[in-house]
């Protein structure tokens, strides 16, 4: 999973990509904290487009 920063203005995007688990996660959150605290944006969006979605098989 991977995260990139974007800054426009006063809005700060966080691009996310791949799969995301709680392995991840943490270190993606810290990231994005870290850059809302530098920049102080007024908006934050977070595109998932990215990000892979898989369905649990039924059993």
């Amino acid at each position: 999973m991977a995260v990139t920063l974007e800054t426009e203005q006063e809005t700060l995007i966080a691009v996310l990509n791949g799969e995301i688990d709680h392995h991840c996660a943490k270190g993606m959150r810290s990231a994005i904290d870290e850059k809302i605290e530098s920049c102080q944006p007024d908006v934050l969006i977070l595109d998932f487009g990215g990000v892979l979605r898989t369905v649990p098989e039924l059993v």
